[in-house]
């Protein structure tokens, strides 16, 4: 199944409509991951290529899960129309084009509410590296963030990676935050003695589209590219069955004044990209 003859060739397209999953891709993984690659679709096409490398390493180390890692290994790239369009491998945790599609729905959430209520908000970013010991480190919506900076909406992420400095897998805890308190030092209403380790935080005025990819490229960058190495094929592996039934994602959403059911909010959708005119390139 490693032979290259069950390995689709993908063709990358411009999108035709602009959508937020170009600039997540390409400020999340694209240029984080291949900043010395000026043309996006090179930058795609090189990852892809360290993606497919690991998973021929495990095809060969495990033969018998040939056609289930062959589907994976085909999963196409993110913010771009891709030809012919493939089957998504669904795990954010192994695959950073399946990443930036859980970043596009996030993104959805923050931007749910009309602009007229997120321009009197501030968004609020912080985060925090915690080791993987069995317990998910969410905070609870009635005890946390959430309600310490009386916010209208929270979105809470876990996200397993791979540290290259310590060699070793850990969890970064995540939060994204829109709050009217614009006289609060929020830094100091997140400093909690019962919060270890502390968050980082850091904060933007108003909420809107160019703020939140900021957000983004700060605390949802990578490290990719290590991950794919040939030495780090152990904690691929480990990362791609670690937390299988969780979502690893939690999201205090804003309630309308008036709204009964609080669903007010996109719908989480499969994310496939619209198709484009102009052809990039393929690999």
């Amino acid at each position: 199944m490693a032979d290259g003859k069950s390995t689709v060739r993908h063709t990358l397209n411009v999108l035709r409509v602009k959508d937020p999953i170009q600039p997540i891709t390409q400020g999340c993984i694209l240029d984080h991951c291949e900043p010395d690659i000026k043309e996006h679709w090179r930058q795609a096409l090189r990852i892809q290529k360290s993606i497919r490398g690991q998973y021929y390493r495990m095809i060969a180390a495990h033969p018998e899960q040939a056609h289930s890692l062959t589907y994976k290994l085909n999963c196409p790239p993110s913010g771009f129309y891709v030809m012919p369009w493939t089957q998504t491998c669904e795990n954010p945790r192994a695959c950073p084009w399946c990443f930036a599609r859980r970043l596009r729905n996030v993104y959805d959430v923050l931007m749910g509410p009309n602009r007229k209520f997120r321009i009197l908000h501030r968004l609020v970013g912080w985060h925090r590296e915690v080791p993987i010991d069995g317990k998910l480190p969410f905070f609870r919506a009635d005890y946390g963030p959430h309600l310490w900076l009386k916010a209208s909406v929270t979105v809470q992420m876990v996200v397993p990676f791979f540290q290259a400095a310590t060699g070793s897998l850990q969890l970064r805890h995540i939060g994204i935050q829109l709050t009217s308190k614009k006289e609060w030092d929020f830094a100091e209403k997140l400093k909690r003695n019962c919060v270890n380790p502390p968050l980082t935080s850091f904060t933007y005025n108003t909420t809107n589209p160019a703020n939140t990819y900021k957000v983004f490229n700060t605390v949802m960058r990578f490290p990719w590219l290590d991950l794919y190495l040939a030495s780090n094929r152990g904690h691929f592996e480990k990362l791609m069955d670690l937390y299988p039934k969780q979502q690893l994602l939690r999201i205090s959403r804003y309630n309308p004044e008036g709204a009964k059911d609080g669903h007010r909010f996109p719908a989480f959708s499969k994310g496939i990209d619209k198709p484009g005119a102009t052809v990039l390139g393929s690999e």
